[in-house]
């Protein structure tokens, strides 16, 4: 049998990661639903520049999202 000494789990590293169930809870709202990628793209990104629109389809099926926006200049 090996000795080993296990460590806590760095409080930070929980808040850091989604639980399954969150992920699922962002899969259900995603679908079809552009206010969400809004809600957390402003959310969980620092942009330097904000978008101007969430997804631009004007040049279908070429889609560009977050047109307008820049995260790292």
């Amino acid at each position: 049998m090996l000795n080993k000494k296990l460590t806590d789990v760095n409080k930070n590293y929980k808040r850091a990661n989604y639980s399954s169930e969150e992920i699922k809870k962002f899969y259900k709202e995603a679908e079809n639903n552009l206010v969400f990628f809004n809600k957390i793209s402003l959310e969980l990104l620092t942009w330097d520049k904000k978008f101007d629109k969430v997804l631009d389809e004007s040049e279908a099926p070429f889609y560009k999202w977050f047109s307008g926006g820049l995260l790292n200049p």
